[in-house]
């Protein structure tokens, strides 16, 4: 049996439930910082990249979210804008986890709006989805047609 890289349609279900009004927002804050992180995984097995994928797990969150943005800026799929919104987002994300998280921290996040938050996860994922479909299409090997 052939090993076929496919990214995991439940990774969604951590964006749905950080969506939920009900839950405390360190609990999105979470949700919604793991589900980047789940994003830039995904990303970067697309990518082929082989080093990168052997050290994945070894990675900081930071590092595996700032490598993706790379892999997507690099191949076209963010424009500028969208890159610097999704790095800031994920940049905010990390020090309100960490703040909730570990409590001595005490670190001074900026604030942001979770339903923004939502949006540029949403918008990260579109691009993720983008290039992985990208990837995936030039992986297959198309049978020669019959003339």
């Amino acid at each position: 049996m052939e090993y076929v890289y496919r990214p995991s349609d439940d990774i969604e279900n951590l964006l749905e439930e950080a969506s939920n009004p009900q839950l405390a927002d360190p609990i999105k804050v979470i949700l919604l910082y793991t589900y980047f992180e789940k994003v830039s995984a995904n990303v970067i097995v697309a990518s082929g990249e082989r080093k990168l994928k052997a050290i994945l797990c070894r990675l900081s969150s930071k590092k595996r979210i700032n490598r993706a943005l790379a892999i997507l800026r690099k191949g076209g799929f963010l424009s500028e804008d969208e890159y610097k919104a999704i790095r800031r987002v994920a940049r905010v994300l990390r020090c309100l986890r960490n703040t909730f998280l570990h409590q001595v921290c005490e670190s001074s996040c900026p604030s942001i709006d979770l339903g923004e938050a939502i949006n540029v996860a949403r918008l990260f994922s579109l691009r993720a989805r983008e290039y992985i479909d990208k990837v995936l299409n030039s992986w297959s090997v198309d049978s020669p047609k019959s003339l």
